[in-house]
């Protein structure tokens, strides 16, 4: 499962921003205007629900007579990469250096406990090939930077309550109550051997 929009959102407003004395814009998924001002900065959650650990249950409690709820979290991780953009490659190099060091002091902003998330370090930024502007005229100098951010991922599911069980000529047999019908059961064979 990928991040929640609510992680998303924390995210987004930890990213910091306001660089080398400036406050770049920053969109998600890329510039969306005609225009764009440089320099500027976006960031795509490139790599989302990387398996981080096994999953465990954290909590079984009967909800009904005929339910019993689980609760499980797994954790996973997530890669997201920032792309810084400028048309002077001396303060691309300001505005990257001043984004290390803010992402590296304030995690993104973000709790642990709170917040289900942990910021997990960067990798080293890459130097892109430059591109064109809009009008033709001027080179587009780039960073990219990818960093991690592990999270939970919890859900629920609901069993039917295992109400007896029968023993017939060495099958085992359960009966569970229906989540649907009240009064009625449906009948399940064990594979297991007895007879030892």
């Amino acid at each position: 499962m990928t991040l929640s929009p609510s992680q998303i959102h924390k995210i987004y407003n930890g990213i910091p921003n306001r660089l080398c004395n400036r406050i770049l814009p920053k969109s998600r998924g890329g510039i969306n205007e005609n225009r764009p001002e440089y320099p500027s900065m976006y960031y795509v959650i490139t790599t989302p629900g990387i398996d981080a650990g096994p999953r465990s249950m954290i909590a079984s409690y009967l909800i009904s007579d005929s339910i019993r709820k689980e609760i499980w979290r797994t954790p996973k991780k997530a890669r997201l990469t920032v792309y810084i953009e400028s048309l002077d490659i001396d303060e691309l190099d300001c505005l990257l250096s001043d984004f290390i060091r803010q992402l590296e002091a304030s995690e993104l902003g973000i709790n642990p406990i709170t917040d289900f998330m942990q910021y997990r370090g960067h990798e080293s930024p890459v130097l892109l090939p430059p591109y064109e502007s809009y009008t033709g005229k001027q080179l587009i100098q780039r960073y990219a930077i990818d960093f991690f951010v592990e999270y939970w991922m919890i859900w629920e599911q609901c069993y039917d309550v295992i109400k007896e069980i029968y023993i017939d000529e060495g099958e085992i047999y359960y009966a569970s109550v229906s989540q649907n019908r009240k009064n009625s059961a449906s009948l399940y064979r064990l594979s297991v051997d007895i007879s030892r």
